[in-house]
């Protein structure tokens, strides 16, 4: 199965655990012709999230030594400012386009839009991320019980200090016994809702962007791009009409799909049929990936039974023709 060659459309340099020497045992372990290689960056990214500065000159730096022809992306965040210069870094630096795309941001706004009119300009492809809003429990900063949580801090980071009399022993012990009731009272009585923004997560703005901006390959990727296509597998064995990602993959053809990390593997395990008739149908706009997940795709792939010229287009060629 490993002589098919493949081009790894999703990677990334310094991305859980994947150093330059991981990336050449992964190049060697699935026969990888050619990788391309991203970055993140994300403008004041929410504290809360996961958030890794993946940078452009990281991915130079990598370049050199590894085993394969590497392709370099680079997906700045509009928002950080300074966007036609960035455009120009991709451009002299030899790099094929720009990815990943991963911003807390609608598609319907100005500072994409003008991004997205220059790389349109360019013709250079992108590679973006879509991903829901969530909702998490945070501690409201109440002033009055935060001053006494960080005095208490204090006085039992001095009790500490000092040698161990039994007075001051009982005064620390009754003091964490404070720090403790107040750290509950804001927990259980004081805390909200968070509402964290999600990436690029309406698909009715990713429809207006493709209609606007025809010269730029769309290549999408993500869990809210593949929960779509998983509740179609749910109910359907082939491809639905109404299915809003679906439609989108029929309406464009400057869409595509990419195969990695766990929202794509996910998705076309679900239904082994309806995943072996959706590559049949939308087998020239398929990218395989693995965005530093080793979850067995290729594997997967195989199993569906799919004939040569099939595997070839998802495996290698649709990646090679963007290039």
């Amino acid at each position: 199965m490993n002589d098919i060659p493949k081009i790894d459309s999703h990677l990334h340099i310094n991305f859980r655990g994947y150093d330059i020497s991981k990336i050449n045992s992964l190049i060697k372990k699935n026969n990888l012709k050619k990788i391309w290689l991203h970055t993140w960056e994300e403008f004041c990214p929410n504290p809360d999230s996961y958030y890794l500065d993946l940078r452009p000159d990281d991915i130079l730096k990598a370049k050199e030594n590894i085993d394969t022809k590497v392709h370099c992306f680079y997906a700045p965040d509009p928002y950080a400012g300074n966007i036609e210069k960035k455009i120009d870094y991709i451009i002299n630096n030899g790099f094929s386009g720009c990815g990943e795309l991963k911003i807390r941001s609608k598609w319907k706004n100005q500072a994409l839009e003008k991004f997205l009119d220059i790389i349109n300009y360019h013709k250079l492809p992108l590679l973006f991320h879509m991903e829901s809003s969530s909702v998490t429990k945070k501690e409201r900063e109440i002033f009055g019980l935060d001053y006494i949580l960080r005095k208490s801090h204090k006085i039992n980071y001095l009790m500490q200090c000092r040698k161990n009399f039994l007075l001051q022993n009982k005064i620390s012990y009754l003091n964490r016994k404070i720090m403790s009731l107040i750290f509950n009272i804001q927990n259980n009585l004081f805390s909200k809702s968070i509402v964290i923004p999600g990436y690029l997560d309406d698909i009715e703005g990713l429809d207006y962007c493709l209609s606007k901006f025809q010269n730029i390959k769309f290549i999408g990727h993500g869990p809210m791009f593949w929960k779509e296509i998983e509740k179609d597998a749910t109910t359907h064995t082939e491809p639905s009409e109404n299915n809003s990602i679906v439609k989108l993959l029929k309406k464009h053809d400057n869409l595509y799909a990419d195969l990695s990390a766990e929202s794509g593997y996910f998705a076309i395990s679900r239904n082994k049929q309806y995943s072996t008739n959706f590559i049949k149908t939308f087998q020239d706009k398929l990218l395989y990936g693995t965005d530093n997940f080793n979850l067995g795709l290729d594997k997967l792939i195989y199993s569906f039974g799919l004939i040569n010229e099939v595997i070839n287009k998802v495996f290698y060629k649709n990646a090679d023709d963007f290039l």
